[in-house]
């Protein structure tokens, strides 16, 4: 005789799924969230890319170029046009080898920090986890010093990403169906990877790492779709041409807001997923669900 979870197990479809995760994305107001990333994610921008500019100028020479242009190939020619400028001013920098360095690289990495806050935060809110009241202090400073953590997990993962292009660029020739091919499969494997490394440790709960992987290549196929569709979109309309010079910082800010609503709709899959199968995301020893009593 099957048991009551067995039952949830066989009645739960991927339809069924979509449309909680649905109403969930539209309950959470998850679009104010997207707002509120995106401007986060201007704020950080610049000290992101300094760090970026600093992890990859230590590798060779040619790794901005390469970092530059796989960022334009995500975001578009006009966020690529944006990156530049803030690299161009970071090589102006002091060495790092110099106090003013080390004081710059600091406040670039606090900087940095401020969009991760944000998305564990928000991460928090589609999850329905919030962190204890007696823990606020302390888990401020964590999430400071996870943030650290994700940034040097990605920027290792991309370094990654950026070698394993330039390996497949010196066995093959950088054009026709295999190379479009295996460069897409690439980038599929690396955004799944980053989305599960997020979905694993940047919340204040701990998702199984099986349900983590498969959240993040659900997310990482929807990101794929969603950049060429955001792509056709930023293409199809001069999006950011009223804003002047600023205009490439606001076709930026278009495509985070886009991205971050794909990934937060990832998000809401996953807690869907484990919903209708009769489980749910379990907060950390520091954090409770919003709907226990306190």
């Amino acid at each position: 005789m099957p048991t009551p979870k067995s039952a949830k197990r066989r009645s739960a479809t991927v339809p069924q799924v979509v449309v909680r995760a649905v109403k969930s994305f539209i309950a959470d107001d998850a679009l104010t969230l997207c707002a509120a990333l995106s401007f986060y994610t201007l704020l950080s921008f610049a000290p992101l890319l300094v760090l970026a500019v600093w992890a990859s100028g230590s590798l060779a020479p040619g790794a901005q170029d390469a970092m530059l242009g796989q960022f334009g190939a995500l975001a578009g020619e006009d966020a690529r046009l944006a990156a530049q400028a803030v690299v161009e001013s970071a090589n102006e920098r002091p060495a790092l080898g110099s106090l003013a360095g080390l004081l710059g690289i600091g406040t670039s990495i606090v900087g940095a920090t401020t969009v991760f806050a944000q998305l564990q935060s928000s991460l928090n809110t589609l999850w329905g986890i919030q962190a204890k009241p007696q823990n606020a202090i302390w888990g401020w400073i964590r999430r400071r010093f996870l943030s650290i953590g994700v940034i040097a997990a990605i920027a290792f993962v991309l370094i990654a990403s950026l070698l394993a292009s330039a390996l497949l660029g010196l066995l093959l020739t950088r054009t026709g169906p295999v190379w479009d091919v295996l460069n897409q499969a690439i980038s599929v494997i690396v955004f799944a990877g980053l989305f599960a490394l997020l979905f694993r440790y940047l919340p204040d709960a701990r998702l199984p790492w099986r349900t983590a992987a498969w959240g993040g290549v659900v997310t990482a196929v929807l990101f794929g779709i969603g950049k060429w569709v955001i792509g056709l979109y930023l293409a199809s309309g001069d999006v950011g041409g009223a804003y002047g010079a600023a205009g490439s910082l606001v076709v930026l800010l278009v495509w985070v807001y886009y991205s971050s609503a794909i990934f937060f709709f990832g998000a809401e899959l996953v807690q869907a997923w484990l919903a209708a199968h009769g489980e749910e995301i379990r907060p950390v020893e520091h954090a409770v669900r919003k709907d226990a009593k306190q």
